[in-house]
């Protein structure tokens, strides 16, 4: 009996080397800042844990940190992952992309590795990401990715094509292609985070897929894995490829066109590709959205293909409701100011905005209205009224819109409702409404950084901001204020250097006088200003690049010299 309690004894003290682990109590929490839980919750799984619906984790004070505890061994090694919305126990599309991350596990599927632990233990994360303090980090930019496979070659029965890759855990079936037109050629875009991704275009799930072998143009060989790869450093269009080709079809390239539409209400019967000959009218040639107000189409055309082309909100007979390019430059005004693809030897890939000549797919902010008061300084024309003329404002009609001085100070001022981001050149007149002169402005002197010069013309040049704007006074024939005096090599008495400049603008007074030094921008506006005795210096670093007027003065001199800084 002695001898059966000792070999108990050790026993006992042999398990821990023998692998025996005790169960621990182990509480996952997982905050879910950066996604939108679905409808089916969210839940962890995977590995020890079990299937995809293994342990749903709940949100309780809402604060969008979901938790749930399980029973787990405390040895650790296994793995696991959390699920957005699961529908079933093997609906591993749902998981997590951890693909390329420090906390994921390549040899299992990129899961998360469970930790070892000798106690009752709760682990903290944030969805997706491989922080451990459930605080989770900004959300990297998106890249909307589109993927297009020409299946017209292709001896497969087959009813769905897929995309997958190391973006969506090569889930099978979570990213369907789509091939609305019957052409066979399908299109899938999706909104990426990855730098680079593996993947691969496949049939029914995994019915069938792709097989390249390693060294096939575009493709990255990883162990006995052989993908395509792409690299993305930004919204990417990809190059159409054959199915199961390193290559497109011979002969053909894919003209792909995303159209954003956020400036726009929708019509009814959608977006649409037309004209140019090749593109059919409004109506025939349906684009379909793809997210954030993004609608797209792809067509397989011969090599050399060439044509204009424009959008159309809406499927209308008439053409009115085409997108308008006049005077724009993406718009040819020999053929109704249409768009073209230019002869194309590659594939052609468009991103911009309706009615815009954008081609980065985004849409510049809309105009609002905005009231901006003009002022012009008749004081050395006390007899005369002032008008103002602008191509614009009222087709340069003579003398111009009447202004108004009701103080009397010979400071005219009128104000127009004009919209944000409208570029307009202008001129005041004086004189009466039966006769008046234009003012004469010299592109030569001082007059060049208020104005812009077309051939004989020389106008004054305004591009309206966003907010209601009251134009600093500009004195007659002149860019800023009445001086009495034009610019001028400073003399002896004021020094202002370098000049260009570019950080710092250095001025120095030798009069012995508190002076002050003004600058002026383009359009007469007083943009900095300071009193000094001896020299000071000005922080120009952080101002618009261009021409300035830099005006100093004291009780008994007074300089203006243009500056550039550049």
């Amino acid at each position: 009996m002695l001898n059966m309690k000792k070999i108990y004894a050790l026993l006992m003290l042999c398990m821990p080397m023998l692998g025996y682990s005790q169960n621990y109590n182990v509480t996952f929490k997982v905050n879910t800042a950066n996604i939108t839980v679905g409808p089916n919750g969210l839940y962890a799984g995977g590995g020890v844990v079990g299937g995809a619906n293994a342990l749903q984790l709940t949100d309780a004070d809402g604060n969008g940190v979901y938790e749930g505890t399980v029973s787990l061994s405390g040895a650790g090694g296994g793995n696991f992952i959390f699920l957005n919305s699961p529908a079933n126990a093997n609906d591993w599309g749902t998981k997590e992309n951890l693909n390329g991350l420090p906390c994921a596990d390549p040899s299992n599927y990129d899961d998360r590795i469970l930790p070892a632990f000798g106690q009752d233990t709760t682990l903290l994360f944030c969805f997706g990401t491989c922080v451990n303090d459930t605080v989770c980090p900004a959300p990297p930019p998106t890249k909307m990715t589109t993927f297009i496979v020409d299946m017209r070659d292709t001896n497969i029965t087959y009813g769905t094509v897929y995309v997958n890759g190391s973006f969506n855990g090569w889930c099978g079936s979570c990213n369907p292609m789509s091939d609305p037109e019957g052409d066979s050629i399908w299109t899938a875009s999706l909104p990426l985070t990855n730098d680079s991704i593996e993947y691969k275009f496949t049939l029914d799930g995994w019915t069938n897929q792709e097989n390249f072998a390693p060294g096939t143009p575009g493709t990255k060989t990883s162990g006995i894995y052989t993908n395509r790869f792409a690299v993305l450093n930004g919204d990417t269009i990809l190059d159409g490829k054959e199915y199961n080709s390193a290559y497109a079809v011979p002969g053909q390239v894919y003209v792909t066109m995303q159209v954003n539409m956020s400036n726009q209400t929708v019509d009814t019967s959608g977006v649409f590709l037309a004209g140019g000959g090749n593109f059919g009218n409004p109506g025939d040639n349906e684009m379909y959205p793809i997210g954030d107000s993004i609608y797209s189409i792809t067509r397989a055309k011969d090599t050399g293909f060439f044509s204009f082309f424009t959008f159309t909100n809406g499927a209308c007979p008439s053409w009115g409701c085409k997108e308008q390019l006049a005077g724009k430059p993406c718009g040819d005004p020999a053929n109704y100011n249409d768009r073209q693809t230019g002869t194309l030897t590659s594939d052609f890939r468009l991103r911009t905005c309706f009615g815009e000549c954008t081609v980065d797919g985004t849409c510049p902010a809309p105009p609002v209205p905005v009231d901006v008061t003009f002022r012009v300084d008749l004081s050395g024309h006390p007899n005369d009224s002032a008008f103002l003329r602008g191509g614009t404002i009222n087709g340069w009609a003579a003398p111009g819109l009447p202004m108004t001085d009701d103080d009397g100070d010979n400071v005219w001022e009128l104000t127009l409702s004009r919209m944000s981001g409208e570029t307009m050149e202008y001129k005041y007149n004086k004189g009466t409404s039966a006769g008046s002169t234009e003012e004469s402005l010299d592109p030569a002197t001082n007059d060049s950084i208020c104005t812009l010069t077309s051939g004989p013309y020389t106008n004054r040049l305004l591009m309206t901001s966003t907010s209601d704007t009251i134009l600093d006074v500009n004195c007659w024939e002149e860019c800023g204020p009445c001086t009495n005096i034009g610019v001028e090599e400073l003399g002896e008495s004021f020094s202002i250097k370098p000049n260009p400049a570019s950080d710092i603008l250095i001025v120095e007074n030798t009069t012995g006088l508190r002076s002050v030094v003004t600058m002026f921008n383009i359009t007469g506006a007083k943009v900095l200003e300071e009193s000094f005795e001896t020299e000071t210096r000005l922080d120009v670093a952080s101002m618009p690049r261009g021409m300035y007027i830099v005006r100093v003065q004291n009780g008994s001199s007074e300089s203006v010299v243009r500056i550039a800084l550049n």
